[in-house]
């Protein structure tokens, strides 16, 4: 199953209880499986060092103008100050090299947009599950802040809403 540009890298797993003397009246629980936000900021920090090395040797430009070149293009932002093959594509092997850089803009594109929606979704996660911590624990809304705003120092005021 193919998931269209910008969809997160989460699926759901149906997990079957088979245990029957369980008092739950669910048969089914749904666990969600997502990439962690580390492992996906790695993904996108290796493809921009990896296209930094690959513009510094074909167009002799430092590592840091490469990075720059590579991060404003794929998350694009494109200011056009940096631009491969602008010495002319006199031979095939420039030719290549612009097909290969056209290939790494497009999959950079699609790991930037999944980085993106990925941790979209994964805020949204966060504020639901605190909001949901907050509205189970109205006993503890009196004091300046509720036990599980506590965890993530947040104040009652700007977490919890009713």
């Amino acid at each position: 199953m193919s998931l269209p540009l910008g969809h997160s890298v989460c699926r759901y797993v149906t997990v079957e209880d088979d245990d029957d003397d369980d008092d739950d009246d669910d048969d089914e629980e749904e666990d969600k499986v997502s990439v962690p936000l580390t492992v996906t900021m790695c993904l996108v920090g290796g493809y921009i060092f990896m296209g930094s090395l690959l513009f510094g040797v074909w167009e002799g430009w430092d590592w840091l103008a490469s990075a720059y070149y590579c991060f404003v293009t794929i998350s694009t932002i494109g200011f056009g100050d940096l631009v491969p093959g602008a010495d002319g594509f006199q031979s095939t092997v420039d030719n290549l090299k612009m097909i290969a850089a056209a290939a790494y803009i497009v999959f950079g594109m699609a790991i930037m947009s999944m980085a993106f929606s990925l941790i979209q979704v994964t805020r949204q996660h966060s504020k639901l599950m605190l909001m949901k911590c907050c509205k189970s624990d109205e006993s503890m809304h009196d004091s300046a802040l509720c036990r599980c705003c506590s965890l993530v120092m947040f104040s009652v005021e700007s977490v919890c809403l009713y």
